[in-house]
């Protein structure tokens, strides 16, 4: 062959389309769902993308998380009621330090009441 004949066979095979008959089609479209694995669909089996996500913790799962869990959040309660405990009835022993830190006089002379009693706010003036 030369290559006048040659271009003429690939023009002419360029112009006619082969095309497949629906027959055969439909027997390679079955065969090949014949070999395809049954999909798995246990949660172990999925992908990453795929599995579901847990919840983003909330904002109290947080803050006991920033306190050392629920263990860090007991000992931050345990020590705020110790201090309203202190604050509202001290030891005999403070006495002494509290008035060294904040004497009796410097708070009478400014007018200055640290711990009013509740008698004042109990009182009928009806």
């Amino acid at each position: 062959m030369t290559d006048d004949q040659l271009d003429d066979l690939f023009a002419t095979a360029r112009e006619t389309r082969a095309e497949a008959s629906p027959d055969f089609l439909a027997r390679v479209l079955a065969d090949a769902y014949a070999a395809q694995p049954e999909p798995d669909t246990t949660p172990a089996a999925m992908p990453a993308a795929l599995a579901p996500r847990a919840a983003p913790p909330g904002l109290w799962a947080r803050l006991s998380a920033a306190f050392g869990g629920s263990f860090g959040l007991a000992g931050v309660a345990t020590a705020g009621l110790a201090g309203v405990w202190l604050g509202f009835a001290p030891p005999a022993g403070l006495s002494p330090l509290t008035e060294t830190l904040l004497p009796v006089t410097a708070t009478a002379a400014i007018g200055v009441d640290l711990m009013p009693g509740l008698d004042d706010y109990w009182t009928d003036e009806g």
